[in-house]
């Protein structure tokens, strides 16, 4: 091997087993808590369905075997309009690698209009399109 692809190989950043440092090299995901109430906890769990639902990535139960992490908040409250009670949630996610790079975030609002169960399917519509995205850019 000649001397200067010795010295690229070296200096170039590999992947090792487990690192991920595109969306689209994600196989595995975790998600992580986003929040202590029970709002929040729901939140999850219908993400967790979601995304297993899509078959893009598999949800794994622990950290640790996640190419990616997805963690964040969840916060609910109920907001008076006219007189009528909407459930209005606002996250903020971010996936993030297992050598803790950020490759993706989201802040989102909904249930001004309606209920609160369409956060989790924008978080996991927009994780899922962002993936897509990554993978055609594909250089």
């Amino acid at each position: 091997m000649t001397r200067a692809l010795m010295v690229l190989l070296l200096i170039s950043p590999a992947l090792t087993p487990g690192q991920t440092h595109r969306l689209r090299d994600a196989h595995t995901i975790y998600v992580d808590s986003l929040g202590l109430s029970d709002d929040a906890n729901l939140q999850r769990e219908k993400l967790i369905n979601k995304l297993v639902k899509s078959k893009r990535l598999v949800v794994v139960d622990s950290a640790e075997a996640a190419d990616i992490i997805l963690t964040g908040a969840s916060a609910t409250r109920d907001r008076f309009v006219q007189g009528t009670s909407r459930r209005v949630t606002r996250m903020a996610i971010k996936a993030v690698s297992r050598d803790h790079r950020v490759l993706w975030t989201l802040e989102t609002r909904s249930g001004a209009w309606r209920w609160s169960d369409d956060a989790y399917e924008k978080v996991a519509k927009e994780l899922l399109k962002a993936i897509e995205k990554d993978d055609k850019s594909k250089n």
